[in-house]
């Protein structure tokens, strides 16, 4: 049996009673999540579009490429038109208007130019009009929690795990040595992206061996007290001089000896307070566990907490070795950063050796004070992070209380939060000559990250959009989900200024003496002085929007349903792994998930090694691994490729399935075209069956089109199931063969217009001819609402769009119709029953599988 290829499709899968109920609900969700996700949509195709024209290259590959964008750009055409004509007034800033309130201003949370005129379409939008946005949110979590839901969606994950299992129990062994020389592929040369915080990016062993030797060399270097700009409460305090020795300025109850001379101590005093008088200097030596960075893995409940951006430090070690820890993991102290990067540098040098391995680094910013982000922007530069071309930057914005009693806090509600944080990226866009650090940190900027507290004692949204009321005189935090929104929508309009941007320049005329009113771009006019025709692109690509679970599970579900809605991927959402509804919708939009096994493994047994990996992996769901801090969790610096051997022996997981967690984490890398072509072969966003190159991917052609035909399955019963009269998508579907003009309410909920009817006919026409023989009943409304899922879930636009247009999902479906030709020998068919499904198993001949590998492959 390993000599052949079995293919495993789903024959009369009607699903259950429960299923036929429950579709439209489905159908409902997606079209909730596709109107709030058409405007972030609309921004990726017009950057994919403009990065695919920008790229010189005749090959046939190229060219497919650049016909799905532009076909899928011509749909999304209102929402582009609305964010072009509201962004095209936009002036360069003049010198004299250096001051931020002449040049920004905020409204409901909302920071943006005072030369944008938002026109109604864009306005509209649930990105940027509140109330439609909360009908959406509460929308959703309403038919995610309608159990009728959750009696269809767990048979179907059941239907997609039993036919993942009984993929690898017919073709485990041919996979496994899939390459007749290379076998199944490397998860080591495989292309990979590992995301890390830049304060526990290396490993324990690393920043021992470095603090060692910093005090052997350099003991009387002098480390200034914490920044007055720093975020965090725990840092670098002064000393005091008395004649028994030297002590902390706090004498550990919160009286400060101010009858001594204070003054910043060098590195030798600061170890000698950690060590102390008692342990004599022949005995000293720095330990992991010793300075509190390693997990106590006996205990069994409750989640790791980070203790290095916790107010309070549960364990005494921690809490000890704090002040000397900060200088060496803090880019606020140590020299403003200085010791950072130099422990930092040289192990990222090391790790990105490998064209194949790409990192990912977040950077903390709270917007609590003012000047957080220019910090981190300016210790980019210094340290030389931003010419690293292998590392890519992520702002990480973390939610803490507002208190009266923090001396450095100056934001006083939410809406100062989101100024400190936004403005000086908007300075820098406006006015990128007078911020060159700022320009340098956003040219390497590919995420924004937000992390909630769960501190609200009411986490409903408000039925009034007012941030200013969560302040500190209130004493009232906002809700997590409202939190978010408000990070999003701002992330989403600096996306709209550089898709804008793109679009302007890529038409700028040559000629310098442009005047007033110059009309470029199809009818767009331009003032002399536009920022677009005097500077060029600062973000060269929409910023990806990452949600991170919260420490308390308490609002798991609520985040859960938020990545639906508004992430590009999401951090450990619990609730998809225990909540099949999330899990299938998740699916069905293949959002991205990430999970970070080896910071989930001190949990109870049922963690992340054992559940969610599996789960991700039998399943399909477009999941992925990341470290995120590998100073407490892993033993080397290259902390990803350990992560996935422990996984591969502890979840017993195939090497084609590592492979394919790798590739999953480098599709949703933000890099541009060169990088893709180099990683992928093609100027795909995901990979596809038609155009893989195994020897760069190292994932087999094979697997991805097993992936692709489930899904193809899934949308095909949804659509059967669910499109009906009352969800509203079928209007005139006894009249489309006649040919009448056929309604689509989906696409003009959200202001699309219909796909032809000449294009709609010629789809139709061929998977009709496709599907004749093929033993999947694909049906050709598929095609037809496939935008509205790729809407949904637009990580995956285009990958999910070539199943409409046929790029690799037909071509298996041609080879089979050929199979089934006159003079030609017949599969092997193996009938199996999983979970009261009929299963059939076809196992093509040795030579006909030789030939499917071939037209797979190339």
């Amino acid at each position: 049996m390993e000599r052949h290829w079995h293919e495993v499709l789903i024959q009369n899968d009607e699903a259950d009673r429960y299923f036929a109920t429950a579709a439209p609900l489905l159908v409902k969700a997606l079209r909730l999540i596709a109107s709030v996700r058409a405007l972030p949509l609309a921004l990726n195709v017009a950057w994919w579009e403009s990065e695919i024209a920008r790229v010189d290259d005749s090959r046939l590959v190229h060219r497919k490429a650049h016909e799905q964008a532009r076909k899928l750009r011509e749909i999304l055409t209102p929402q582009l038109e609305s964010i072009y004509g509201s962004l095209s007034h936009l002036q360069s800033a003049k010198v004299e208007s250096q001051h931020s309130h002449s040049l920004l201003r905020c409204h409901e949370g909302l920071i943006a130019p005072r030369d944008m005129k938002m026109d109604t379409l864009l306005e509209s939008q649930p990105v940027f009009d509140y109330k439609n946005f909360r009908a959406q949110f509460e929308g959703l979590c309403q038919v995610m929690a309608n159990s009728l839901l959750f009696s269809a969606c767990e048979p179907r994950i059941k239907v997609l795990q039993s036919r993942y299992r009984l993929y690898r129990a017919f073709n485990g062994v041919r996979e496994d040595d899939f390459h007749p020389t290379l076998g199944g592929g490397s998860y080591d040369r495989a292309p990979k992206l590992d995301v890390r915080r830049i304060g526990s990016c290396m490993s324990a062993k690393t920043l021992v061996e470095f603090m060692q030797q910093t005090l052997e060399e350099e003991p009387e270097m002098v480390l200034p007290a914490r920044d007055a700009i720093s975020p965090l409460s725990l840092g670098a305090k002064k000393i005091c001089v008395e004649p028994e020795g030297l002590q902390s300025v706090n004498d550990g109850v919160g009286n400060l000896h101010e009858d001594h001379e204070e003054r910043d101590p060098t590195l030798k005093e600061l170890v000698d307070i950690f060590f102390g008088p008692s342990l004599p200097p022949e005995e000293r030596y720095f330990a992991a566990d010793g300075l509190g960075l390693l997990p106590n893995y006996a205990e069994t409940t409750g989640r790791s907490l980070d203790d290095f951006e916790k107010r309070n430090a549960t364990q005494s070690a921690s809490a000890r070795a704090m002040p000397l820890l900060k200088h060496f993991l803090d880019i606020y102290a140590g020299n403003r950063g200085e010791l950072l990067a130099r422990l930092v540098m040289p192990m990222l040098s090391r790790i990105v050796t490998r064209e194949q391995t790409m990192l990912e680094m977040e950077f903390t910013a709270t917007g609590r004070v003012t000047g957080e982000v220019q910090h981190i922007a300016s210790w980019c530069v210094r340290c030389g992070l931003v010419a690293t071309k292998k590392v890519q930057l992520a702002l990480r914005i973390v939610q803490e209380p507002l208190s009266a009693g923090e001396v450095e806090g100056t934001a006083e509600n939410m809406e100062d939060v989101l100024k400190n944080i936004f403005i000086p990226i908007w300075m820098a866009l406006l006015q990128p000559q007078d911020h060159s650090d700022m320009v340098q940190f956003l040219q390497q900027l590919a995420s924004v990250v937000v992390v909630v507290s769960g501190d609200a004692d009411v986490q409903e949204m408000p039925a009034v959009n007012d941030p200013k009321k969560y302040s500190v005189e209130s004493g009232v935090a906002p809700p997590d989900a409202f939190f978010i929104y408000h990070v999003w929508r701002n992330v989403q309009l600096l996306n709209c200024l550089a898709v804008a941007h793109l679009f302007f320049a890529s038409d700028r005329r040559e000629s310098e003496g442009a005047t007033e009113g110059d009309a470029v771009n199809a009818g767009y006019f331009l003032p002399g002085q536009s920022l677009f025709l005097h500077h060029s692109p600062v973000l060269t690509r929409p910023l990806r929007f990452r949600v991170c679970n919260s420490a308390t599970s308490k609002n798991s579900f609520m985040e859960s349903v938020m990545g639906l809605l508004v992430a590009d991927e999401v951090m450990n959402p619990v609730d998809v792994f225990n909540w099949s509804p999330l899990a299938y919708l998740y699916y069905l939009t293949q959002r991205r998930i990430v999970v970070t096994p080896a910071r989930n493994d001190i949990t109870p047994l049922d963690s992340a090694v054992q559940k969610e990996i599996l789960f991700m992996v039998e399943t399909g769901l477009n999941g992925s691994v990341a470290t995120l801090d590998p100073l407490h969790y892993n033993t080397t610096d290259n902390a990803l490729c350990e992560t996935l051997n422990g996984l591969q022996k502890s979840c017993r997981l195939a090497l084609a399935e590592i492979t394919e967690l790798c590739l999953r984490s480098a599709e949703h890398a933000n890099w541009g075209m060169k990088q893709r072509c180099e990683m992928f072969g093609g100027p795909w966003e995901r990979a596809s069956t038609r155009y893989s190159e195994f020897t760069k991917t190292q994932v087999n052609p094979l697997r991805l089109l097993f992936r692709e035909s489930s899904l193809a399955h899934e949308v095909d019963l949804l659509c059967r199931k669910g499109l009906t009269e009352e969800s509203g998508f079928l209007v005139m579907s006894r009249e489309e063969e006649e040919g009448h003009k056929t309604l689509f309410s989906g696409f003009t909920r959200w202001g699309m217009p219909p796909p032809t009817l000449e294009g709609f006919y010629q789809r139709q026409k061929r998977w009709r001819r496709n599907v004749k023989y093929c033993g999947v009943s694909l049906r050709c409304h598929i095609t037809t609402r496939l935008t509205t899922l790729s809407a949904a879930g637009s990580g995956g636009i285009l990958w999910i769009a070539r199943l409409s247009t046929h790029a690799s999902l037909f071509q298996a479906l041609k080879l089979r119709t050929n199979l089934k030709k006159p003079g030609r020998s017949q599969e092997s068919l193996t009938d199996v029953n999983i979970t009261g499904v009929s299963t059939s198993i076809v196992k093509f001949p040795r030579r006909r599988r030789c030939r499917l590998s071939k037209r797979c492959i190339h």
